[in-house]
């Protein structure tokens, strides 16, 4: 059990921004349909980019997403209102 949360805002310009509690807010950038990734650095000066896709209810409605990049796979995050 992972007990991390993060949060995706808009912010000024209207882009979308990764905020994670240990590390400096990110800005993620379209990849793909529903998709779109952010560089997370590894503390050594080196780092790797995250796949974060977005998954929808029934009504079309954002629900969650997944992050996923090699050291971490398909890590679900649930939205909470």
């Amino acid at each position: 059990h992972l007990d991390y949360y993060v949060t995706i805002v808009l912010n000024e310009n209207n882009d979308l921004v990764i905020k994670r509690p240990t590390v400096s807010n990110k800005p993620l950038t379209p990849y793909s349909a529903n998709q779109f990734i952010f560089h997370m650095e590894s503390g050594m000066g080196e780092g790797w980019n995250v796949l974060t896709t977005f998954t929808f209810d029934e009504k079309t409605r954002v629900n969650g997403f997944n992050l996923q990049h090699i050291r971490m796979m398909h890590h679900r995050f649930e939205k909470v209102k």
